[in-house]
């Protein structure tokens, strides 16, 4: 997955939505990343997962979008990230 934006608060959000769009789109539920490029603009990564089974997995509430409204990215003592889900 690759995704770029204008700032790390886009990059947050814009990334979400990307492997929302995997779930959605190819029914994914993706549980393992590894970032092989990461940057205030860019940022690119394997992502692992497997097929929903509903048999297996129980699915409450769909996440439709992450959201901008109050997103936040902030350093201090490692990384401390704010974003709302539109579900």
């Amino acid at each position: 997955v690759k995704v770029s934006s204008a700032d790390r608060e886009g990059l947050l959000v814009d990334w979400l939505n990307e492997l929302l769009y995997v779930f959605d789109v190819e029914h994914l539920l993706l549980v393992r990343f590894e970032v092989d490029k990461l940057d205030d603009n860019s940022l690119e990564a394997r992502c692992y997962g497997e097929k929903v089974d509903l048999g297996r997995h129980r699915i409450k509430a769909g996440v439709k979008a992450a959201t901008y409204h109050m997103v936040s990215v902030e350093e201090r003592e490692g990384v401390r990230v704010r974003v709302i889900l539109d579900i």
